[in-house]
């Protein structure tokens, strides 16, 4: 059988268990992977914990949130304080009707609104306050959006119909 591979071929014809197609030409063998259970030699280094995870307990809880110490007896959970929630849930709310008077109403006054209750959404778990503000100014701009609309649908209601023009008898000469 001939090889199917070109003479300049750098790496030859495929073998059947040919160690040295694991690694590029004139690289290193490749290291043997230690047995289960057992770090490479050197490894971790002097200092460091074993490998492997200690299971959880006391010190340790199953669910932490990083750089918030676990509450005892919750296993890292920690409810979301009623203040955040609710400015959050307030801010989802002006979003959610902002973005229904922008696009299907086409209200222009909503887009501040679309963008402040975004800002207020993302901070409703930092600053509260200000979360809350932000959400105020967005309920005040699809309050204005709204009022403009039906203003707008008054005076066309009471200007009535426009008026219809006929062309006078002199406008339109015979030839």
């Amino acid at each position: 059988m001939t090889d199917p591979f070109p003479p300049e071929y750098p790496y030859g014809g495929p073998g059947p268990a040919d160690p040295s197609l694991l690694r590029e030409p004139g690289g290193h063998p490749p290291r043997a992977d230690p047995p289960p259970g057992r770090a490479a030699p050197g490894y971790p280094p002097p200092g460091y914990p074993p490998l492997g995870y200690p299971p959880p307990g006391p010190a340790m809880p199953a669910y932490a949130v990083p750089g918030v110490p676990p509450q005892p007896g919750t296993l890292g959970y920690l409810p979301v304080p009623a203040e955040y929630a609710a400015a959050r849930a307030n801010a989802v709310a002006a979003l959610v009707v902002s973005v229904l008077l922008l696009f299907p109403c086409f209200d222009p006054l909503a887009l501040p609104a679309v963008v402040l209750a975004a800002i207020a959404v993302r901070r409703a778990r930092t600053d509260v306050a200000a979360a809350r503000t932000l959400t105020r100014a967005a309920w005040g701009f699809v309050a204005l959006g709204v009022a403009a609309a039906v203003a707008f649908v008054v005076w066309s209601v009471a200007s009535g119909p426009a008026p219809v023009r006929t062309p006078s008898p002199s406008a339109s000469s015979a030839v």
